[in-house]
């Protein structure tokens, strides 16, 4: 009897440390609680209405798949008048791919940013394959996406501003 009392103490313990061991790996796999930004679509109107010292920091979101000939247009004016603005270039699986299109200058830039991976997701998939122009204030982003025929107003916003 004495054997089996110490043995359904033992059980209990046992239990107790294995419910321990297992919340304290709970929390430790749990991601930080670090904040994700307010995502905001904006017009276009609003985005050249206003000021970029309005900002706390602006980046342009660029894919290296999608609309080519926004693409290509947007870095093509981003090169040429020099703008200071980072971007981001993502999805890109193959960086000789752009060296071969865009040149040396392009990728070793410091304001160029190259990424395998998919930065801000929720612009992303909102902007599916067009590049954005991202406005920070605070925890929010304010994002703009733009086709073609309004890379010459993003550039000139820029290039004025800066």
């Amino acid at each position: 009897m004495m054997k089996i009392k110490m043995y359904l103490k033992s059980l209990k313990l046992s239990i107790k440390v294995i419910f321990l061991v297992a919340l304290g790996a709970n929390f430790s796999c749990t991601p930080s609680l670090e904040k994700e930004p307010l995502y905001l679509r904006i017009d276009s109107q609003e985005v050249f209405a206003s000021n970029i010292s309005d900002w706390d920091s602006l980046e342009l979101l660029v894919p290296q798949v999608g609309c080519n000939s926004c693409i290509n247009l947007l870095i093509d004016e981003y090169q040429e008048h020099h703008i200071q603005t980072k971007l981001n270039m993502i999805g890109v699986s193959r960086e000789r791919d752009l060296r071969l299109n865009y040149g040396e200058g392009f990728v070793t830039n410091p304001r160029v940013q190259v990424h395998t991976e998919i930065k801000h997701r929720p612009v992303s998939i909102d902007c599916f394959e067009r590049p954005a122009l991202l406005l920070s204030k605070a925890d929010t982003v304010f994002y703009f996406c733009f086709k073609t025929d309004e890379v010459e107003n993003v550039i000139s916003y820029l290039s004025a501003n800066e």
